[in-house]
């Protein structure tokens, strides 16, 4: 948001959107647009920072894991490690149908099809370093989604 060197605030809007982060972290910033901002994502669930000032505060946050992508008991899955080297870790005991791999813009990566329940491993080494999306479905249902970074 401090153009024209990064995105506008309608582009950093769409990406807080289509990731929707726990808690969305702007650092470069031209400090005319932050109200912009704020106003396209009012009545989005996310906690927004803005240098060390909370701006909006997520109704739905809860403490993770460190170094744990996520853990989710109403669903029973947990995935790990974050950062990720050579792969992630899927535990379920439920029967997951579909996992998605998305970079920041929103673009599919990958998408792996998963069958059985338990410990599952998909293979991280198509995916080059930096941070990217992970989704989990069930039927055509997202169970969740979360960020995690590759090294």
């Amino acid at each position: 948001m401090n153009q024209p060197y990064t995105m506008t605030a309608e582009m950093a809007a769409d990406a807080a959107k289509r990731i929707h982060p726990d808690i969305l972290y702007i650092y470069h910033y031209d400090a005319s647009r932050i109200s912009e901002l704020l106003s396209l994502l009012a009545g989005e669930d996310m906690e927004i920072r803005i240098g060390k000032s909370v701006h909006q505060e997520s109704t739905e946050r809860q403490e993770h894991v460190p170094n744990v992508l996520h853990t989710d008991q109403s669903v029973d899955i947990s995935i790990y490690p974050n950062p990720v080297k050579d792969y992630i870790i899927i535990e379920n005991s439920k029967t997951i149908s579909n996992v998605s791999i998305y970079n920041l813009n929103g673009q599919l990566i990958k998408n792996i099809i998963l069958v059985g329940v338990g410990k599952q491993f998909i293979v991280t080494d198509f995916l080059k370093t930096g941070t990217y999306v992970l989704e989990i479905e069930s039927g055509n249902q997202s169970l969740f989604k979360e960020q995690f970074h590759k090294e």
